[in-house]
């Protein structure tokens, strides 16, 4: 897909994607085990 000059975003310049760091706060419970998933609500790494 080509996207004009004129209609592409000052953010991303047309790629699509923003790069984007976030500092979250993790809560680790006792007894959770080595590798456990913890699920961040609202967060995804893709739209």
């Amino acid at each position: 897909e080509v996207i004009s000059d004129k209609d592409k975003c000052g953010q991303c310049k047309g790629e699509k994607v923003v790069q984007e760091k976030k500092v979250l706060e993790v809560h680790v419970d006792k007894g959770m085990q080595h590798g456990q998933k913890i699920v961040f609500q609202g967060e995804a790494d893709e739209a």
